[in-house]
């Protein structure tokens, strides 16, 4: 489950009136938009100052980033609960030769060619 499908099942299972979604559900994605960009800025200026503080002692600061870490982990532990499965479905491969040939061939070209791109790295 991504952290977006998180945030979705967070705002769809919390209990208001209908009229209120839309504009929960675009607050809840700006804030988690936000969210990301600020961490994505301040932390490796933390670490990049904990690695001047610490003389370049690259163990130590994987340390120090090993708490959010187990904390992101913890949450997901206690927070995010997976959704009662209904038993009666009979659940079927979606890979099947009839759904393989609807694809049309930009899809095919990208799926076999972009690999050709990445043998080169």
């Amino acid at each position: 489950m991504t952290r977006d499908e998180v945030a979705s099942e967070t705002i769809n299972t919390t209990r208001l009136p209908a009229g209120i979604w839309a504009q929960l559900r675009g607050a809840a994605f700006g804030l988690r938009q936000s969210l990301d960009t600020v961490g994505a800025f301040i932390w490796p200026l933390v670490a990049v100052g904990l690695m001047i503080a610490w003389s370049n002692d690259f163990r130590a600061v994987f340390w120090v980033a090993v708490i959010p870490a187990m904390a992101s982990v913890a949450l997901l532990g206690v927070g995010v609960r997976e959704p009662a499965r209904e038993t009666g479905l009979k659940r079927a491969n979606p890979l099947r030769r009839d759904n393989l040939r609807q694809l049309d061939r930009a899809y095919w070209w990208v799926a076999c060619g972009s690999p050709r791109f990445v043998c080169g790295d």
